[in-house]
């Protein structure tokens, strides 16, 4: 696992930050769409956000597990993790400088529309937990089946 992943969370060379970074873009550019087109009360139409998120890590996680590695679950479970994260830390600082720009640009969550630099902050760490979150339970379900498979 050293050979592509050290415990850096912004090392160019980790999988997990060149995963992390294009699934927070993707996914920032998901929701900037739907902002763009009037549609950002439409709850379930924003999930489709994290059908990315799970489509990135679960290529990050099969990358991992072609490596070779024995100890496939740690280092999945660990790599998963890092990709939420980063995708989530690009989403705040994605909507943070949308709310700079244009505050009309900036992300809703649970009908809060910022007008106000607190709640463009709040509505940020909501997209942040809420990916750090999703992106552990896809990487989860996702490593069970990796697992099997791997010490078949």
């Amino acid at each position: 696992m050293s050979t592509i992943e050290n415990n850096d969370l912004f090392n160019s060379h980790n999988l997990s930050a060149k995963y992390g970074l294009m699934a927070g873009g993707i996914m920032a550019t998901i929701l900037l769409f739907f902002q763009l087109l009037h549609v950002d009360y439409a709850p379930y139409l924003k999930l489709i956000k994290y059908v990315a998120l799970g489509a990135i890590i679960v290529t990050a996680l099969n990358t991992v597990a072609k490596r070779g590695t024995k100890r496939v679950f740690p280092a999945g479970a660990y790599m998963g993790v890092k990709v939420s994260l980063l995708a989530g830390l690009v989403l705040m600082v994605v909507n943070m400088v949308l709310f700079l720009a244009n505050p009309d640009l900036a992300f809703s969550k649970y009908h809060v529309e910022p007008s106000t630099m607190m709640e463009a902050a709040i509505v940020s760490m909501m997209l942040f937990f809420e990916t750090w979150v999703i992106g552990g339970i896809i990487t989860f379900i996702t490593l069970q089946y990796i697992k099997g498979k791997v010490n078949r």
